[in-house]
């Protein structure tokens, strides 16, 4: 991903845009392994965004974009009357807007969407030609559709993206090609439209290598864990569960194969192997986190998303994560960690990059999001700081911890200043 705007998208009522491509005011501290884009000989991606707010700040709800995309991309198997994802800023009648600029195999793309309640509104799919001028490849308004006139779709496929948009307008464009397999267009719809990971037993059950390197990487994270198989449930005992349920149950209920798999853990110095039950929470969400990324760092490439990634993790693990994405010997794909996170204890120039850090926070009087850059905040003189720290009340304590950690002795924690920021807090 290189840039996310959205405008009236839950508690983001105004316009509000993050890049995640790195500053180049910063590109001389670069200490860590970014990601470089062939298409762009002097940018690089970051390959990590960490985003620090108040409780009830905004921060899931940013998370949650690339969720309502990915669904909004997949109704065409869907009835009409399905719920259109996603929520307004507090019952807003305007539209929400959604931006997204990525790369995919070296070609940038940008993918615009605007909907109502019951509508799509407005799409538009657009590449960077190499002058870096924008190419539309296609405008959408309302069930209308304009074609760039270089491009070869043929004539077939255009009626009957207008049929499907006349019985169905609350799809888009953008699936419709892809249930043809046109290119660019499927290349962006995987990767706009992949969906979580949440198999993750069943995964480690049928891949032996992947299952190996992640007994790897717990190891090394001193466990304790010199052993890891998945045992798969009977199948006398599987088939007397699917009796109960049907397959229309299982899914209202959200129940997958999943349920059928079970990890052991074995321990250096004890005979017995241990459940997941058995292990603590920290392990068993490293454990899955490990399974989600591995295959992306080594093979796949990809944005792994996370909510309170810190969440059940030792500060220690937090960072074994950060590294693996900064470290280009296990990255090896371009892999991107975009997550929500409390911790502060990584907060250094040694685990993360002064334009890898984000801040959302809610203003308390209209309950509207912001999302701004930590780069906003340094180089300013301490009075001015210690206005941004007041106004920004819920995160004070917070901004004081990154600011003491990124900024030099003679920038703008200088002798004093820490009592007078401290005295105007």
């Amino acid at each position: 991903l290189r840039r996310i705007k959205i405008s009236n998208f839950y508690s983001f009522s105004n316009e509000q845009e993050i890049f995640f491509t790195s500053e180049t005011k910063y590109s001389s501290e670069k200490t860590f392994d970014y990601i470089q884009i062939d298409t762009k000989k002097n940018e690089y991606i970051l390959p990590v965004t960490l985003l620090y707010g108040a409780n009830a700040s905004g921060k899931s709800n940013f998370v949650e974009i690339v969720n309502v995309l990915s669904r909004l991309l997949r109704r065409v198997n869907t009835s009409f009357d399905t719920k259109m994802p996603g929520n307004t800023f507090d019952k807003n009648s305007e539209p929400i807007a959604l931006e997204f600029e990525f790369v995919v195999n070296d070609a940038i793309y940008n993918y615009s969407v605007e909907y109502s309640t019951s509508e799509i509104l407005f799409e538009e799919f657009s590449t960077f030609n190499k002058n870096n001028s924008l190419k539309r490849l296609f405008v959408r308004r309302g069930s209308e559709v304009s074609w760039h006139k270089s491009l070869s779709v043929s004539k077939s496929i255009k009626d009957e993206v207008k049929e499907r948009l006349c019985t169905r307008n609350d799809i888009t464009v953008l699936e419709i090609l892809n249930l043809r397999n046109l290119q660019p267009y499927s290349e962006a719809y995987g990767f706009l439209s992949k969906e979580k990971q949440t198999e993750i037993l069943k995964t480690l059950y049928e891949n032996t290598g992947l299952r190996e390197k992640v007994l790897a990487f717990l190891n090394n994270a001193d466990t304790g864990i010199v052993g890891l198989s998945v045992e798969k449930i009977p199948d006398k005992a599987r088939l007397e569960f699917l009796k109960k349920w049907s397959e229309n149950d299982m899914d209202k209920l959200n129940i997958s194969e999943e349920i059928f798999y079970y990890p052991l853990f074995k321990h250096k110095g004890i005979e017995k192997k241990l459940t997941h039950r058995e292990e603590s929470h920290g392990t068993d969400r490293y454990l899955s986190i490990l399974t989600t990324v591995l295959p992306m760092l080594l093979e796949e490439g990809g944005v792994f998303i996370a909510d309170e990634l810190d969440k059940g993790l030792h500060p220690l693990l937090m960072k074994k994560i950060i590294e693996m994405f900064h470290d280009k010997r296990i990255n090896k794909c371009g892999a991107q960690l975009i997550a929500t996170t409390h911790d502060v204890s990584i907060m250094s120039p040694q685990v993360v990059a002064r334009d890898e850090v984000w801040f959302v926070e809610k203003d308390p009087e209209f309950g509207n999001s912001a999302i701004y850059p930590l780069s906003t905040l340094l180089g300013l003189p301490p009075s001015q700081v210690i206005i941004i720290l007041e106004r920004k009340c819920s995160a004070t304590i917070l901004l004081l911890f990154i600011l003491s950690t990124f900024c030099n002795s003679d920038n703008l924690f200088i002798t004093g200043a820490n009592s007078s920021i401290s005295d105007g807090v």
